[in-house]
């Protein structure tokens, strides 16, 4: 049993530690950085904190509503947080460049809005909501149903009873704060469609560009890699400190379930829209996915010849 141990462990360094310090240690004895590096990585710090600072709140209020809420309003909703969450990010900004091949989208304030910071930061947040849902969603059903009567007891209002919840689930929104920004500093498929586009520098990209270059520029790589694990483990350590010092637990063995009940109006119109935002920002994948290819080649043509009048257009 030592043995198998011990050759498991061996295989484990032999396919992953090797290889990944062979690649880190190439900066120790490279070139140093270059200012589209810094570029890069400060465009993505950026993105990371702000699509952060927008999901944490929303995906605490949106998994308090999937707990404490039922009918079919709330069912849409968690149904397309899962798909948004299997859906790779490439698809998904694929689709959304796809119906910006219409002149009358592309050329409107919309389409302007969106082949910009504004699209990236709108795709990156979407793609991060489904992980800040599930994240605060274990808090809100280990709450019970105690707090909840009691605040019914002492005549709270519910826009009061919804800002203790929330300061319940601070703990919890801290962590999906440091698991959206991480996942948006790594996410790929968002930069290298929508990115190239709107001609934003973004670090995963350009850990592509420099092993894509002849001959590879693998110490640029290594550099960057460096750069988005260092980020990283600042955000999980962060984290961790926040964790320590304020922690959300369960103190009591007779916790009951909050018994749920549909949303009211004002509710319902803001999950509806959330629901319709969901399946409208990352619904248009399925339309992609019955395409068949004649009709891909037929659209990547059209994609590819609007790129090229698009870089035209911003180099000249």
């Amino acid at each position: 049993m030592r043995f198998m141990r011990g050759f498991v462990l061996a295989l484990l360094a032999f396919l992953f530690v090797y290889p990944l310090a062979r690649l880190l240690v190439l900066p120790l004895v490279g070139a140093g950085s270059t200012v589209d590096s810094w570029r890069a990585f400060i465009n993505s710090a950026g993105f990371a904190l702000l699509v952060g600072s927008i999901v944490a709140p929303l995906g605490a209020m949106l998994a308090q509503s999937l707990e404490t809420r039922t009918g079919r309003t709330v069912g849409a909703l968690g149904l397309g947080l899962w798909l948004l969450f299997l859906t790779p990010g490439y698809v998904l900004t694929t689709g959304w460049l796809v119906i910006l091949t219409n002149p009358v989208v592309r050329n409107g304030v919309f389409g302007q809005l969106f082949l910009g910071p504004m699209g990236l930061v709108f795709l990156y947040a979407l793609k991060a909501l489904p992980f800040a849902v599930f994240v605060a969603r274990a808090t809100f059903a280990e709450a019970g149903a105690t707090l909840h009567e009691a605040a019914l007891v002492l005549g709270i209002t519910a826009w009061r009873r919804r800002l203790l919840d929330l300061r319940l689930a601070l703990p919890a929104m801290a962590a999906a704060f440091t698991v959206a920004a991480i996942e948006t500093m790594q996410e790929f498929g968002i930069p290298a469609t929508l990115g190239v586009t709107t001609k934003i520098p973004i670090l995963t990209y350009a850990i592509y560009q420099r092993l894509n270059t002849t001959p590879t520029d693998f110490t640029g790589a290594a550099q960057l890699c460096w750069w988005l694990i260092v980020s990283a483990a600042l955000l999980a350590l962060l984290q961790m400190a926040v964790q320590r010092r304020h922690q959300a637990a369960l103190v009591h063995g007779k916790a009951r379930r909050v018994d749920r009940h549909l949303p009211h109006n004002g509710e319902r119109a803001w999950l509806a829209a959330g629901a319709v935002l969901l399946w409208g920002g990352g619904g248009w994948r399925r339309r992609c996915w019955r395409w068949s290819p004649s009709r891909w080649v037929e659209h990547g043509r059209i994609l590819t010849a609007w790129t090229q009048c698009r870089v035209r257009w911003v180099t000249v």
